[in-house]
């Protein structure tokens, strides 16, 4: 039966012989049994086709329950393959993450890497010492990373005659590096002044990550020196400059105008 079934549809069969039982059932109803054999006859064909139905209905129920069960069987190995696709998916993130944060690591090692070789975006900043029996200038680091091959142009903004002129330069001096934190002078960095109260100076700075500028005032006062301090990114010419100082510092007791400011220039 199993061997027929696989042949042809179970739906097919059961209808065939369900079609089959009615047309006999028409015929015993039209030309009924007439001998106790003739109905002996016909009682067995209805048990036996009975039994095939039955049959039928049987192998048709157990191939829709192992096939419900293979049905589910499958969704449950689908849901599983989804599971194993979403932990792999999560673990591709995180490995694309981990990547990323080590190229950024990298990156970021390398650029140290780098500015400690060029200097990066420190500077340094002049200012002038009077501990000495003549005044000398004191270069103070500033920033994260070395500061290398820096050339020192100092200009005497007092001697301009107009707004317009550069100022007169008065000394010129370098060194190899500054550390990180460090400061660069000594009695040889002398520079020269004039005896008024104010006095104005241009510094020019030129090192291997660059060039800047520094603006310094001092002013005489009853008991000592005060001083104010301004670095720019770049060398400007006017007195007002469209970017931003990179440093300020003045003194707590240095004179400002009536508008509370510092007289740069």
């Amino acid at each position: 039966m199993r061997f027929i079934l696989r042949g042809f549809h179970a739906d097919y069969i059961l209808q065939i012989l369900s079609a089959f039982v009615a047309i006999l059932g028409g015929i015993v109803s039209a030309v009924g049994p007439t001998t106790p054999f003739q109905k002996a006859i016909w009682i067995v064909v209805f048990l036996c086709l009975g039994f095939c139905i039955y049959l039928i209905a049987f192998v048709q129920s157990r191939q829709a329950r192992e096939t419900q069960g293979e049905l589910r069987s499958q969704i449950d190995q689908l849901q599983i393959a989804s599971s194993s696709a979403v932990a792999l998916q999560e673990a591709n993130n995180e490995l694309q993450k981990q990547v990323l944060e080590l190229s950024q690591s990298n990156a970021k090692l390398t650029e140290d890497s780098i500015n400690t070789t060029t200097g990066g975006d420190s500077f340094c900043f002049g200012n002038v010492n009077f501990q000495f029996e003549k005044p000398f200038l004191i270069f103070m680091h500033s920033g994260r990373y070395p500061i290398y091959d820096v050339q020192v142009r100092v200009v005497d903004m007092n001697k301009r005659t107009s707004m317009s002129e550069p100022g007169s330069v008065v000394c010129e001096m370098g060194f190899t590096v500054i550390p990180v934190g460090g400061a660069a002078q000594g009695p040889e960095f002398t520079i020269p002044l004039s005896g008024a109260d104010t006095q104005r100076f241009r510094f020019v700075f030129i090192a291997r990550n660059g060039r800047w500028n520094e603006n310094l005032v001092i002013h005489r006062g009853k008991f000592k020196w005060s001083c104010s301090i301004r670095v720019w990114p770049k060398e400007t010419n006017p007195p007002t400059c469209p970017e931003k100082p990179i440093f300020e510092f003045v003194d707590c007791d240095f004179p400002r105008n009536s508008k509370g400011e510092v007289d740069w220039w």
